[in-house]
């Protein structure tokens, strides 16, 4: 049987010798966590920056496909992270790869964000650990649940006051928006990471009637105009 020697550590075979190059790659030899990105992106990072790690393991015992260096990034991935489910900002769930070391000390990221892997396509998505979800705080603690993490672009009319917010679900983009209304007697609206509009304050240059316009909830400044309810 052939041995592989990498970094004085014997192997028994060569997947096993490759594998070891490849987290010492992305790991900077232990000294840093499991970088997420797609496995498409560190395979082409280590064929441009793995002086002393892939190109003197390749220069010894023979080349290593892509298709390899994928497949055990992907390998690495699984042994490094943890499986759970992840709501998105209407409810729905699927299932996300989270780093090993928050499912390990869950408490400690209780309220946190962090990037996970989607398990449906491989992108990296920003999440947030909500502990009330699954009763981590309570006897009944159940299966890990994270929320996903959405950027809104808040636009208020005139360029003025507006900014892209990470939110967990459309009310916190919401409330963020009216804290920063101003008197710009043009609509406000939230625009989701694709440019489409995904709900606005109209803004009406009249003082508001309650018998006319049925909002509950406008922004309002008296006889100068006011925002009606979010449509």
């Amino acid at each position: 049987m052939t041995s592989y020697e990498v970094m004085g550590t014997l192997f028994n075979n060569y997947d096993e010798a490759l594998k070891a190059v490849i987290f010492d790659w992305l790991t900077c030899c232990g000294t840093q966590v499991v970088p997420l990105d797609h496995p498409d992106a560190l395979s082409s990072q280590i064929r441009a920056e793995s002086e002393g790690f892939l190109k003197n393991f390749e220069a010894k015992y023979g080349a290593a496909e892509d298709e390899a260096i994928i497949k055990i990034i992907r390998e690495i991935h699984q042994e490094n992270t943890h499986e759970c489910w992840c709501e998105d900002t209407d409810g729905e769930e699927f299932r996300v790869l989270i780093p090993n070391l928050v499912a390990e000390d869950q408490k400690s990221w209780d309220g946190k964000r962090f990037e996970a892997i989607d398990a449906r396509d491989y992108e990296i998505v920003k999440v947030e650990l909500d502990g009330k979800l699954y009763g981590l705080h309570t006897t009944g603690t159940g299966d890990i649940i994270v929320r996903l993490v959405v950027e809104y672009d808040i636009c208020h009319g005139t360029g003025a006051g507006d900014e892209t917010v990470e939110v967990t679900n459309l009310d916190q983009a919401k409330e963020i928006a009216d804290k920063a209304a101003r008197y710009t007697q043009q609509p406000i609206t939230i625009l989701d990471r694709f440019g489409d509009e995904v709900c606005t304050r109209k803004w009406y240059g009249v003082k508001f009637d309650p018998e006319i316009d049925p909002s509950e909830y406008p922004i309002d400044f008296g006889g100068f105009g006011y925002y009606a309810d979010w449509e």
